[in-house]
């Protein structure tokens, strides 16, 4: 239920959805959800990219799915000197995946 319009989601507009996912994936607390959010919106994550600049606030997950989802796009990736250089098995796939795509 999308409770801010009192309507099911399925009925709210795409624009809204993405708003919502982008929301979820900047503040929600749960890690888990916060990388369903980013894998949901696809190549529309544009307005996310500058977490991969910030510090995970539980795990590598988001960074990951970030990665993903800008393999073969044409986002403007921001530095990514910041995850180069953490010691995380996931987190160098993801980034060797973007490198061999790019």
């Amino acid at each position: 239920m999308d409770r801010s319009r009192g309507r099911p989601a399925r009925a709210t507009p795409p624009g809204d959805l993405d708003d919502r996912l982008i929301d979820l994936a900047r503040t929600d607390l749960r890690e888990n959800i916060r990388a369903e959010a980013v894998s949901r919106l696809g190549d529309r994550i544009e307005p996310l990219l500058s977490l991969l600049s910030e510090p995970p606030l539980v795990t590598w997950a988001v960074h990951t799915r970030l990665l993903d989802a800008c393999r073969g796009g044409r986002q403007h990736m921001p530095g990514l000197t910041p995850v180069r250089d953490v010691d995380n098995l996931h987190l160098a796939r993801a980034l060797a995946d973007f490198d061999a795509q790019a």
